[in-house]
């Protein structure tokens, strides 16, 4: 017996598999049919070869309820999906004559449209799915207890076919019901120990799954039930704060990127152990000229006094990773630029250079409106280098959204990370 609502999608083509295309199916088709309840258990690419084609499909049939396959559906010799289906389901193909006076009406010339019949033929017992978009239609059945779906390869045509013809088809008969996900980004917070978070808000009701990204950790929330995944959602929220959580699959610097452009502001940088990290992710962003002004990076002592104006009494007295240091900084920067925010980073990032006052992982963070006092917080991130560097450049991104809304106090007080 096939488990519930399980679906091994077949991705058939040469080219695929060469590389002379990219593939443009898998995402698209793993998340809508897993929004339709149906959990994908494999994804396979395939050559246009008859004997590899027949080994998968016999080998998806144990065990699973769905197979999607795409592509081998039109008129050449080297296009043998509807073959190969036919074989295992242990039925003839057939002349549809609906799809055939189509493909007569599509080709006026008598001998194009016999080049083209074999994209009439239909496997014995299944259901078209009409192309609207082309010529070889597609077609749904059952083998053993198990449907079979073949959608036709080119894009235009594999989407339309599934949105409209297969998709409302598979909700009907998915007994699991409409999947709903939630997706959301957790800054500054392990992977494991959000793991370890969603076990505890997330019931047997509730699936989820975490992928880790340079910059954040992002997490899916899948139910049937739209109103208990929002109540994970909140649990999550209550438990490490609206800054850290987030929802959408939206980095940092997408979400400072947005809210800069909605309120038509500027804001530049000026960075010391990030290393010009900030400027990078901004500059990653189509349009961020948009909003970012700029940006310097003063790794040394002497570039911090010569490029931005920080009094070298301050630096000697107060050392260059202190609160004093990272408000000049923001000052300065504000004052030298035409942007309406700076930010300001100096911290030690390790693996040296650390201290019993200030060991590895100390840093100082300051962010300033042009014309007001500027916010300046110590923090200290735990892990290495480039940790270190990219949980300053987050945080500091956050503080810079908290300004753009114009909060007086953030609610997100330093913390070790």
């Amino acid at each position: 017996m096939p488990y519930k609502n399980t679906c091994v999608l077949v991705l058939i083509g040469s080219e695929i598999v060469t590389g002379e295309i990219g593939d443009q199916y898998q995402k698209l088709l793993g998340r809508e049919l897993t929004n339709a309840g149906f959990s994908i258990t494999k994804i396979i690419q395939i050559p246009d070869i008859g004997e590899i084609l027949e080994k998968e499909l016999v080998n998806a049939l144990n065990g699973n309820s769905l197979i999607v396959t795409t592509g081998g559906l039109g008129p050449t010799t080297d296009d043998i999906t509807r073959e190969i289906i036919a074989e295992i389901s242990g039925v003839p193909l057939r002349l549809d004559e609906k799809e055939w006076s189509k493909l007569k009406k599509r080709f006026w010339d008598p001998q194009l449209a016999e080049i083209n019949k074999k994209q009439a033929m239909i496997p014995e017992g299944f259901t078209v799915l009409e192309n609207e978009h082309g010529t070889a239609a597609g077609f749904t059945g059952m083998v053993n207890n198990l449907r079979i779906a073949s959608l036709p390869g080119p894009p235009s045509e594999l989407k339309a076919m599934f949105f409209e013809k297969l998709l409302p088809f598979l909700k009907e008969i998915s007994h699991t019901g409409l999947r709903h996900r939630t997706t959301g980004s957790a800054f500054l917070i392990s992977e494991s120990l959000l793991e370890q978070a969603l076990q505890e808000v997330c019931d047997e009701n509730c699936k989820w799954s975490t992928r880790l990204e340079p910059d954040r950790v992002i997490f899916n929330i899948e139910s049937t039930d739209l109103s208990l995944q929002q109540k994970c959602f909140q649990k999550l929220e209550t438990r490490f704060g609206k800054p850290r959580i987030r929802q959408y699959n939206k980095s940092i610097s997408e979400i400072v990127f947005e809210k800069l452009l909605q309120s038509k502001k500027t804001f530049c940088s000026v960075e010391s152990c990030t290393g010009g990290l900030i400027g990078k992710w901004m500059t990653d962003l189509p349009g961020s000229s948009e909003v970012y002004w700029g940006g310097c990076i003063v790794y040394s002592n002497d570039a911090k006094n010569r490029l931005v104006g920080v009094d070298q009494k301050i630096i000697a007295e107060k050392g260059a990773v202190s609160g004093e240091t990272a408000s000049e900084m923001s000052l300065k920067g504000a004052g030298l630029s035409k942007a309406d925010f700076c930010v300001a980073v100096t911290g030690i990032a390790g693996p040296s250079g650390g201290s019993k006052d200030k060991p590895v992982g100390t840093v100082w963070i300051s962010v300033c409106a042009r014309d007001g006092k500027p916010l300046t917080l110590p923090y200290f991130f735990k892990g290495n280098r480039d940790i270190v560097r990219r949980k300053t450049a987050v945080m500091t991104l956050i503080l810079l959204e908290s300004l753009i809304e114009g909060k007086k106090e953030h609610s997100f007080l330093p913390d070790n990370f």
